[in-house]
């Protein structure tokens, strides 16, 4: 059993003109996690977790994240985002993304937090928080948005 103890909260854009993994693996650079083997893992912060503001990982490290990822083409909006708060008995995170602008996403993002607070056993701690990146593909490009909560 793997128990992270810290997790920090990133984001980034890319443009290519070349290909979309291009465009994401620009994302992901720019959020400062491109050096990672990125595993996607479903919604809970663990139990006494502590936030940091970004925690530095070797080359090549194996690392558990939610994450939302966008990708499109010329035209396009794009959005992807992440809510979480913690709570007791853990802490929670939902991913939202597609093909709309910011504030869309936002509001999807906020009801999600609003059912979860419904249906769940958790007992949250504080206010959700919220990290979205949006942008419009130039023409000609492809384009990619990720917002990741990586666990460490």
């Amino acid at each position: 059993m793997i128990m992270p103890k810290e997790y920090f909260v990133t984001s980034g854009r890319g443009i290519s003109r070349v290909s979309s993994l291009n465009a994401l693996d620009l994302a992901l650079w720019e959020a400062r996690i491109g050096h990672l083997n990125l595993v996607p893992v479903t919604s809970i912060i663990p139990p006494n977790a502590v936030e940091r503001s970004y925690v530095e990982l070797p080359p090549g490290a194996v690392t558990f994240a939610v994450m939302a990822i966008e990708q499109g083409e010329g035209g396009e909006v794009i959005s992807a985002g992440i809510v979480w708060a913690e709570g007791r008995p853990h802490g929670y995170v939902l991913e939202a993304c597609g093909k709309v602008g910011r504030r869309e996403l936002e509001e999807r993002l906020r009801a999600m937090a609003a059912e979860v607070e419904r249906y769940s056993a958790v007992t949250f701690s504080g206010e959700w928080r919220m990290r979205v990146e949006s942008i419009e593909v130039p023409a000609g490009a492809y384009g990619a948005v990720v917002v990741a909560l990586v666990l460490v």
